[in-house]
Order: C-alpha cells, then structure tokens, then sequence
C-alpha cells in the first residue's frame, strides 16, 4: 500500500482432486442377459467375463467385482474374478434339481470415503444334455412282405420311439435331436432297407 506501490507476481499452481461421483457402469455386457451353459460343463468353466467402467480418475476409477447373495444361493454355484470380472463355474450343474440360476454381478469402485457400484442380473440356463436313448414303445413286431414284389414298393412303418430328453425340453433355442434308424443284424443278404432319418424299412 505503499506510495508508490511495489509489485511482485507470482505462479501457482492449483490442483483439483478428483471427487468419486462416478458409479461403475457395465460395457460388456451392456445390459442384463441370459447365458446357457449345458448341464455337464466342467467345473473351472469360463462362463463370461464382466467389464465395467468408471468416469472417475485414479483409486476412485478402480473397479473391482464380486457376486451378491441371493436367496436361492446360486451364487455359490459360480465364482467371479475380482480384478478381471471373469465368472467361473464352481460346482457342478444339475438340471434336475435347478436349471435357472438367477445371479447379481456387483462392480464397485474404490472411491474414498465411500465406494460407489452398480449390478448386472445374470440369468443362467442350464440346457439339457442327450442323457436317455430313445426307446421303442413295443419290443418286437411281425411283418410280412409280399413275394417277387418290385424292390422299395413296399415299406414297413417300425414302432414309435420315445426319448426322455425330448420330455425335458422348454427352451425354444433347444432343438430335439434327431432319431436315426439302422438294420444291425439279421439283414446280411442285403434284403430290407433302412430309412436312417424315417420310421420306415423297404422291401
């Protein structure tokens, strides 16, 4: 305040922390989803791997993962890498007692003095595997043929064949398994043959 008045200038340098108001959001997959996994996939299984990002900077930009308790306790069923969001099958399937898992991915950052996160719902569904070979429903048949008859104007229909596995079908991406059909003995002349992908045996 001096007459006249001295003057110094001085640079500094402000720096602006960065303040955790980022919750981690899902990229992959971007949004809740069904997996299907078949019922015999091994334990140690690479199901998916979950990636989140975070709009914040440095530790409060650092996501990690974890799976949530349900009340079904699928959770158990499966485990997820804490650093790379890959989620693993840690026990084995049993269609027949549970077939749809329902599970929460939490991915959650870590932001001081309070971690922010967000989930992803998970739905597993255990695809039926080819346990049962088709049955047919008699176990013997007469037929006759007629003789000197042209070869293939006659055709036998064989008896309906059930498959179990057929029975345990409710997913519309479950296609049922086709039945194939073959002579394994008794047919050595080569007289009948067989239809593979039809009920049916030509004279």
């Amino acid at each position: 305040m001096g007459l006249p008045a001295n003057i110094v200038h001085n640079t500094l340098d402000i720096c602006v922390s960065d303040f955790n108001d980022h919750a981690p959001v899902f990229v992959r997959p971007f949004h809740n989803t069904t997996v299907r996994i078949p019922e015999n996939a091994t334990v140690g299984t690479l199901i998916l791997q979950a990636y989140a990002s975070d709009g914040d900077m440095g530790q409060n930009a650092l996501v990690r993962y974890r799976l949530k308790p349900d009340p079904l306790g699928s959770y158990k069923m499966f485990e997820v890498d804490g650093s790379t969001g890959e989620l693993f099958l840690k026990e084995q399937l049993n269609r027949e007692k549970q077939k749809i898992h329902e599970i929460r991915i939490e991915a959650y950052d870590q932001g001081l003095p309070t971690s922010l996160s967000s989930d992803l719902d998970l739905t597993i569904y255990v695809r039926n595997v080819n346990d049962y070979e088709p049955e047919f429903m008699v176990n013997e048949i007469s037929v006759n043929f007629t003789e000197h008859s042209d070869p293939g104007s006659e055709r036998i229909k064989l008896p309906d064949t059930i498959d179990k596995d057929q029975l345990e079908l409710d997913d519309p991406n479950d296609t049922p398994s086709q039945v194939c059909y073959f002579i394994v003995n008794g047919n050595e002349a080569g007289i009948l043959s067989p239809r593979s992908r039809n009920p049916y045996i030509d004279s």
